[in-house]
Order: C-alpha cells, then structure tokens, then sequence
C-alpha cells in the first residue's frame, strides 16, 4: 500500500467518525418508547373523547414524572385539547381530552416527548337520528249501563159490585146483619111501649076508685 492510499485511508476513517458523531448529536438513540391511544375510534359530532400517550423505557418500564406534549395534526372542524401538556404518573401515562365540534371526518393528535413521538386518530361522524314513535292512543272506553224503564204503578181502588169474585156475598151479609138489628131494637122498642101502657091502664081505676 502507497502513502498515498494510506493517507486517503486515514483521511476517510477520520470523515466518518465526524458524520456519525454530528448524526448522533443531532438524532440521540431514543431512550425507550412512546404509545397512544385513544378512548374510542368513533365519536358522534359534539361529543369528547380522550387520548393517552404511555411512556416506557427500554427495559420496557414506565417511566413517570416525564412531560408530554399533545397537540392536533390534522382535522376538518374546530376541535380542541383540555390542555396541551400533561406529565406521566406511575404507569408512564399522561393524557388530555379532545372536544369535538359539529365537523365530521378524521383527526389526528400527536404527543411528544424527548425525540419520542405517536399518533392517534379519531373519526367525527353525525350521530343518528332519534327513533321515531308512533303513539296509538286508544278509543275511549265507553261503560253503557241499561236502566229498566220506569213503570209507575196507579193502585185504583173500586168499591165491590156484585160482579166482584166473592165480595157480593160478604157485603151482602154485612147488610142483613145491619137490618136484623134495627128489626130487632124496633121489636123491643114496641114491646116497651106497649108494657108501658098497660102498666098505666092498670092503675088508672084504682086512682078514680079512691077518689070516690
């Protein structure tokens, strides 16, 4: 080998350890991984969902007290974050709410942290329309209560004829037996009368014979 291959030699290995040591300032090893998640794939217009971003290092552990940041990449509404930036807690997981305004169509959050990154998406879709009921409402019940015709009863009382079944012969007796007495208390009345005048024909001579 030539002195001159050997400086080109040289000359290359240095250059490369230059690159490779400019490459990894700029993109450092990632210390672990960065996982989201959303809480739902589908949410009616209106609605609110929420996204979680875990943090693991790479011995796959959770690594909490670390800052993430979230924010929308892309979307066709307004929709909105409850905040931001969130911190993991012990499971390595940090999180925000998204609220989702009357756009459909598909949005996507990010969340960062320390060169990690992961996306989630969530399609927007309008809510169906509310069940249609038709309310039948019963004929009226109608109760007919049959009254029994009024029949008024005039009582018509007759005196008895001698037609009458039985009642000739009862008032009939009734007036023999009022006549037998007036017959019997006009016998005793003439019988009274005539004992009374005899009674004074007998003493009138006996009078007129004292006097004398």
């Amino acid at each position: 080998m030539t002195k001159g291959r050997v400086a080109t030699a040289v000359a290359a290995a240095i250059a490369f350890m230059f690159v490779a040591q400019t490459a990894f300032a700029q993109y450092p090893i990632p210390r672990g991984s960065l996982y989201c998640a959303g809480s739902q794939l589908v949410v009616n217009t209106g609605g609110t969902a929420t996204f979680t971003a875990t943090l693991r290092d790479l011995a796959g552990n959770p690594m909490p007290g670390q800052t993430g940041f979230f924010d929308i990449v892309s979307q066709n509404g307004a929709a909105s974050l409850s905040t931001p930036v969130s911190t993991t807690d012990f499971t390595g997981t940090a999180g925000t709410s998204l609220f989702v305004d009357g756009a459909v169509g598909t949005i996507f959050v990010r969340a960062v942290n320390d060169g990690l990154e992961c996306r989630a998406l969530l399609n927007v879709i309008q809510p169906p329309p509310p069940p249609t009921f038709n309310i039948i409402t019963p004929p009226p019940v109608i109760n007919i209560i049959e009254t029994p015709p009024l029949i008024n009863i005039v009582s018509v009382i007759r005196p008895p004829s001698t037609g009458d079944a039985g009642l000739a012969s009862t008032n009939q007796g009734s007036g023999y037996d009022i006549l037998a007495g007036s017959v019997g208390v006009s016998v005793l009345l003439i019988v009274s009368i005539v004992l009374m005048l005899r009674h004074q024909d007998h003493r009138s001579p006996v009078t007129n014979h004292e006097g004398n």
